[in-house]
């Protein structure tokens, strides 16, 4: 076999390598990004996750946290490598940029309401004898079997690594077609079944199925307009949900019906402020976008 032979067998298999990442003669990171990110985030959660169903309840608190908190590197890492393959370095640069971004006080305070509010509630709970700091700290004893101070760790990994990915990426990808509303539902959708795993060893079915998509739609809502609202923060966006997860998915007190209502009321003031604009004929809203790709495509 001659040289040129080989030569042209060994790029005849490049192109056919190549042409597994091509959508219609463009490169899949190109043409159908929202399409490859969600199948890298499913990929990459669903293969952590799924494995942990049958030995959940058997595995000591520790193994099991870690495990179960490693789920929540799929969205960042879809990010980053859909991010990573359209801008290079450049993109990255800008996606960590948005991780550290301050965006004034005002965003910090929006931010930090789940934390005021168990700050405000708390201390009430603890003069009335409704929810003491003993009973807090038992409360913590019991759910992680006497490693208390595993509790912080589900909501610290999965409130900055689901973030890199869902505002990071997918909400300002999204807003390039659709405004801040419609961007929020498929958001909600695609997030809601990433849960999948979980619905199994994490959550009751029936909550997964009927109130947890309600949930995840009025969080959406908030994170979707804190995040335009300041200038594209994934840092506030972070804050918002870590915070939000230590204070509602913890047995907190009355904090946890407080900040239920607060945020019941946030999501209707943004859906008045939509259906605002959307009365003026601004449909265009104030959004942050992600400028790669063709504006026509996801």
């Amino acid at each position: 076999m001659s040289d040129e032979t080989l030569n042209f067998r060994n790029k005849e298999l490049y192109i056919e390598r190549d042409s597994l990442f091509k959508f219609h003669g463009k490169s899949l990171f190109k043409s159908k990004p929202t399409l490859l990110y969600i199948i890298l985030a499913y990929g990459i959660t669903w293969m952590i996750l799924f494995p942990l169903i049958p030995f959940y309840d058997q595995l000591n608190p520790v193994i099991r946290e870690f495990w179960h908190v490693l789920g929540s590197f799929g969205p960042a890492i879809a990010g980053i490598i859909v991010i990573g393959k359209w801008k290079g370095k450049e993109g990255i640069k800008d996606l960590l940029k948005r991780c550290l971004k301050y965006s004034g006080i005002m965003s910090l305070i929006i931010a930090l309401i789940p934390l005021l509010v168990f700050l405000v509630v708390f201390p009430i709970d603890q003069l009335t004898g409704n929810f003491t700091f003993s009973m807090l700290i038992e409360s913590l004893k019991t759910e992680y079997l006497g490693y208390m101070w595993l509790f912080p760790f589900s909501s610290l990994f999965y409130g900055i690594f689901e973030e890199i990915g869902w505002r990071g990426f997918l909400l300002p990808n999204l807003q390039r077609r659709w405004n801040a509303l419609i961007s929020s539902v498929i958001i909600t959708v695609i997030w809601w079944m990433w849960h999948l795993p979980m619905f199994f060893y994490r959550y009751d079915l029936v909550f997964a199925f009927t109130v947890m998509p309600l949930l995840l739609f009025s969080g959406t809502l908030v994170f979707t307009y804190l995040f335009n609202k300041s200038g594209g923060s994934l840092l506030m966006v972070m804050l918002m949900h870590i915070t939000y997860d230590l204070v509602s998915a913890n047995n907190t007190g009355t904090s946890t019906i407080v900040i239920s209502v607060c945020w019941v009321i946030l999501d209707v003031i943004i859906l008045a402020l939509y259906y605002r604009n959307y009365r003026r004929n601004r449909i265009v809203q104030e959004k942050i976008v992600l400028n790669i790709g063709e504006d026509d495509e996801n």
